[in-house]
């Protein structure tokens, strides 16, 4: 909600996917609505491939997630 009542105002989002309300896919696919050039990384312990179908979705990263690994996916979003 905060992220569509001001979407000039976030970077990028952080989401995983299992969430209680709303898988992350599904969030990366209302905010694209919203604003679509919105980076969402989405993070998942899974080996489904839900989110490599996804074309909201900027990036996919499996957990245990490295912090080079995180660092460098933010860096090529955030400064293209």
């Amino acid at each position: 909600e905060a992220i569509t009542a001001a979407p000039e105002t976030t970077d990028l989002v952080l989401t995983d996917q299992v969430m209680p309300a709303l898988s992350g896919t599904a969030l990366a696919e209302r905010l694209a609505k919203v604003r679509a050039d919105l980076p969402v990384i989405l993070l998942t312990g899974y080996s489904d491939e839900e989110g490599a179908r996804c074309p909201a979705l900027r990036a996919r990263l499996a957990k245990p997630i490295s912090a080079p690994d995180l660092a460098l996916t933010l860096d090529r979003l955030l400064h293209p």
